[in-house]
């Protein structure tokens, strides 16, 4: 539904990220109701860098859809979260990785260079100076998209180190996010937001089933990803999306947008990318070092 929404409105992303924050604070508070704000779990200075780490993520997430990336190149390139979440592992929480795991995130980054180059627009015979021009038109969207798995990185390092400190609150961390967040996604969308109200009720109705499926969809899909934070490791994490996001690649790319198919080159690219992601579950993770006890 997401990427329906996104055909038709290319700034459809900021509909979906301000009701996705309404949907939640609904959704908290009937589960919890105003516990979240009356017996607080975690510390106000984690909710805020949360807070912080996901406007930034949604603000460049916004600007890459309005630049016009496709959404199979948008799932590819956010396989290299799982390079990126270990990057961001090894230097805040000094995460260690295995040789094999280090490779397996090597392939994983190739295979996203490959799908990036392939999915360049071919520059026109007519005009041969435009290659740079059009080189720098598919790489702006990329840059923005990695600079948002960097800030998305650091949110769920966040996240498992509050986690880890004062116990597994998914729903307390959901609510400060959407509450605190919402102010700032209306203030950035301004008055079109309102022009988006209008066009979607009196134009493309069936816009609003697109939305409400999404925003159910994603709440879901966040607070599993939450868990799953809680649980295990933002490592992890990526893994069990870089499988969701295959899924999505090939309805995309095969069903939803097709034809044209999309080059070899670019099916190259997101087969590296998987299997650099599965070899990553199955290498052996390299152990903590040791610590000598005290005589």
């Amino acid at each position: 539904p997401s990427e329906m929404i996104m055909k038709r409105d290319p700034e459809g992303m900021t509909m979906m990220t301000c009701a996705f924050h309404v949907y939640t604070l609904c959704a908290v508070y009937l589960a919890r109701g105003s516990s979240p704000l009356r017996d607080r779990q975690i510390p106000g200075k984690y909710h805020a860098a949360l807070v912080a780490t996901a406007v930034l993520y949604n603000e460049l997430q916004t600007a890459t859809f309005a630049l016009g990336m496709p959404m199979a190149l948008v799932l590819v390139v956010k396989n290299a979260g799982l390079v990126v979440q270990m990057v961001a592992g090894r230097v805040i929480l000094r995460e260690t990785y295995s040789a094999r795991q280090v490779a397996s995130a090597l392939v994983v980054t190739v295979g996203v260079i490959i799908t990036v180059r392939a999915s360049r627009p071919a520059p026109r015979a007519d005009a041969p100076g435009d290659e740079a021009a059009l080189s720098a038109r598919a790489l702006l969207p990329c840059a923005l998209l990695v600079a948002s798995l960097i800030s998305r990185a650091i949110g769920n390092v966040i996240q498992q180190v509050a986690f880890r400190e004062f116990g597994s609150h998914t729903l307390e961390v959901l609510f400060y996010q959407s509450l605190l967040g919402l102010p700032f996604v209306l203030v950035a969308s301004g008055r079109g937001l309102v022009g988006q109200l209008v066009t979607w009720t009196t134009a493309s109705p069936t816009l609003w089933l697109h939305l409400a499926l999404t925003i159910g969809a994603t709440f879901y899909t966040t607070r599993c990803c939450s868990d799953v934070v809680g649980m295990s490791s933002s490592v992890f994490l990526n893994l069990v999306l870089t499988a969701q996001r295959f899924v999505s690649i090939v309805l995309s790319s095969c069903v939803l947008n097709a034809p044209p198919y999309p080059p070899p080159n670019m099916w190259a690219g997101a087969v590296c990318v998987i299997l650099g992601s599965v070899a990553f579950v199955i290498a052996p993770k390299r152990p903590p070092p040791s610590k000598e006890k005290s005589s």
